[in-house]
């Protein structure tokens, strides 16, 4: 009998243990589902380019992967469409995932316009052409080394790393 109370109190422990990781992952996820995204499959199968976020959310995670393509880039010139892009979607705070490695301009103007971006999370070396955003942060990432981490803006519009 202790047997078999000892054996359901391990498969209490595990079944608790179990729970705690699963919903830590959920909370630590830093990306937004695919289906959150319009992307189109370029470089003959081999990346993914997204040209727009079809969400409402204010912080928003980009997915290193849509259908196990990496995503390679954000926005740029072959965007077809104009109703899924970043624009004015009241954007606060962006992860990129390590996989992006350039963020161009829309064809209609700014990637990001209309959006109080805050906070951006980037790789390093990532391409940024000047008008991918219109809040000074192309410039000050591009002319301040191309450095990964997470940069915040203050109410001056003034750029600074973490």
């Amino acid at each position: 009998m202790k047997n078999i109370i000892k054996l359901f109190g391990i498969i209490a422990l595990l079944a608790v243990i179990i729970c705690a990781m699963s919903a830590c992952s959920a909370k630590n996820q830093k990306h937004d589902p695919e289906t959150d995204f319009e992307a189109e499959v370029f470089n003959d199968g081999k990346s993914v380019r997204i040209s727009g976020y079809l969400g409402n959310k204010w912080e928003i995670g980009i997915p290193p992967q849509i259908n196990n393509l990496p995503v390679t880039i954000i926005g740029g010139e072959e965007v077809r469409t104009y109703s899924g892009n970043f624009r004015n979607k009241n954007i606060i705070s962006i992860i990129f995932p390590d996989s992006v490695t350039s963020i161009l301009e829309h064809r209609h103007g700014d990637t990001f316009e209309g959006n109080p971006l805050t906070s951006i999370t980037i790789g390093s070396n990532v391409v940024i052409s000047n008008r991918a955003f219109n809040n000074g942060f192309s410039e000050y990432y591009n002319n301040n080394g191309r450095i990964a981490g997470t940069y915040t803006r203050d109410d001056d519009y003034n750029w600074t790393r973490k």
